[in-house]
């Protein structure tokens, strides 16, 4: 989750990154997109899905997720 008490989705990938950069994140929210992309995923790189989601697009995603990252390696 993008927003969780404690760590951040941020500070979270930011220690995991820390140990294999290579790892895709797909984040998920609750709040608007424009709060949680203004304060969080305006970078390059990282993914959202809008909460609520159907298990559908939530599989689709992770599937775009992991075929975009197959992509951008050499």
């Amino acid at each position: 989750d993008a927003i969780m008490p404690g760590l951040s989705g941020r500070e979270v990938m930011e220690r995991i990154r820390a140990e294999d950069t290579d790892i895709p994140f797909l984040f998920s929210s609750g709040y608007s997109s424009d709060a949680v992309h203004t304060n969080f995923v305006a970078c390059d790189g990282l993914h959202l899905i809008q909460k609520p989601y159907r298990k559908e697009d939530l599989l689709a995603e992770v599937r775009r997720v992991l075929d975009a990252r197959s992509c951008n390696r050499p």
